[in-house]
């Protein structure tokens, strides 16, 4: 089966000059597993309670939660590992 598929593609790339075409099965194939991801983000979304709005309970322990409606500034601190005195 898998010989009459590439038989089939290569006639396909002959008939249209030298550029490969795709089948329609690969298009078939790549939505069912679009659609396949995106049930699966949906149900995960739900398990974790996001319509609650409340992820930091999943997240975080008790005591480093923050309460909804705070501002936070998150500051990130690169690293330098230049040891020369800039001028």
């Amino acid at each position: 089966m898998a010989q009459g598929r590439a038989k089939k593609v290569d006639d396909k790339v002959k008939a249209a000059g030298g550029v490969k075409v795709l089948l329609p099965e690969v298009f078939a194939s790549n939505y069912m597993k679009q659609q396949r991801n995106y049930v699966h983000y949906k149900r995960h979304k739900q398990a974790f309670g996001e319509k609650e709005g409340d992820m930091q309970r999943f997240t975080l322990p008790k005591d480093q939660r923050v309460p909804l409606g705070v501002l936070l500034m998150v500051v990130r601190i690169k690293e330098s590992r230049n040891t020369s005195p800039q001028a």
